[in-house]
């Protein structure tokens, strides 16, 4: 009678791996300015050169011979003097802050990470479980006692070279991906493009590659031990958080991210609609006029500079894909921006 051979594991999951990483490594470029500024704790003198999509462009003053162009994140309004003090990344002027802004995004994402570590480690699938089952894995002659809880476990080199095995290209993939990650986060978080850093993208989808093999590796590593190391006596099952608390944890999770999201936009266009509530009428300068797909349709988009208040102000202005042309012929056109918040600015047809 013939045996059937054993079933292959299934790694079409394999083919998605790619695209899961670009979509994370989209994700941290984009967030790349608001997270790196979370360290921004250095003082430095600065003057507002101009309000650049509603960012003030600053010249942080360093000490050295020449002032370093910054985007400082943080509201200025007309009748604020321009003379300001910063606070920015150590080493990494370009990375700034106003010194009275103070960005409510680290407390939701520190929420998201605790309600995805505590199941992770104290769930019931989680670490701690994990180990606590292979130290208690008794040897196939023994189904109810464990006189000699040490035997069928492995020493020396055939403990250790399995162990190794895992441990080594985990701390390889770990740190690589780690020296890929700096400098695309670093990259991202200090453009000032409207496009996302291509170079920042590349980086950040290789390191998102090699931390999570990192992280898989090591922990196959840390279990092989817990599974095949002599244990001298058996531990007591180990305590985990019921299997409906890690559950409402990852709920809380997602709802934390969704609702985060999704308020912080509802936030913003908010603030615009009551910071519309009073206008000023004026002119602004177009500089470009450009054209974009959107769901099948056409979107136009132009890059307006207007002054108010002797200050310089620049911004991208969505517009009418039929009125492109007409933009682009034109050199000034009239708009209106709020009188407390010039950055917000539409166009007058």
């Amino acid at each position: 009678m013939s045996r059937r051979p054993p079933p292959r594991a299934d790694r079409s999951w394999l083919l998605g791996t790619p695209f899961a990483a670009f979509l994370l490594a989209a994700f941290s470029e984009w967030s790349a300015p608001w997270a790196v500024r979370w360290f921004a704790f250095v003082p430095a003198p600065a003057r507002i050169e101009e309000i650049r999509d509603g960012i003030p462009v600053v010249l942080v003053d360093t000490g050295a011979a020449e002032p370093v162009e910054a985007l400082a994140h943080g509201v200025h309004t007309p009748g604020d003097p321009v003379d300001v003090t910063v606070r920015h990344v150590p080493s990494l002027p370009e990375a700034a802050v106003l010194s009275d802004h103070v960005s409510p995004w680290p407390f939701l994402v520190l929420a998201v990470l605790a309600c995805l570590a505590v199941p992770a480690v104290w769930g019931p699938g989680g670490l701690r479980a994990a180990w606590n089952r292979r130290r208690r894995r008794s040897a196939p002659s023994r189904r109810r006692r464990r006189s000699r809880p040490d035997r069928d476990r492995d020493r020396g080199a055939a403990l250790w070279r399995p162990v190794l095995a895992r441990a080594v290209p985990a701390l390889l993939c770990t740190v690589a991906g780690i020296l890929l990650a700096v400098p695309g986060i670093l990259r991202a978080a200090v453009g000032i493009g409207h496009l996302p850093d291509s170079a920042a993208l590349a980086f950040l989808t290789c390191a998102w590659l090699l931390l999570p093999a990192g992280g898989f590796l090591a922990v196959r590593a840390l279990l092989h031990y817990a599974d095949r190391a002599p244990v001298r006596s058996v531990p007591a099952p180990a305590r985990t958080l019921p299997a409906r608390v890690s559950s409402a944890l990852l709920v809380c999770a997602l709802l934390v991210a969704g609702g985060g999201a999704a308020g912080g936009r509802a936030w913003h266009l908010y603030q615009g609609h009551r910071a519309m509530a009073a206008t000023e009428a004026g002119t602004a300068l177009v500089s470009e006029v450009w054209e974009r797909d959107v769901r099948g349709g056409c979107q136009g988009e132009a890059d307006l500079h207007y002054t108010v208040a002797d200050l310089p102000y620049s911004t991208a202005l969505d517009i009418p894909c039929e009125d492109v042309e007409r933009v682009r012929a034109e050199r000034f056109v009239d708009v209106e921006w709020s009188a407390d918040r010039p950055g917000y600015v539409r166009w007058v047809r």
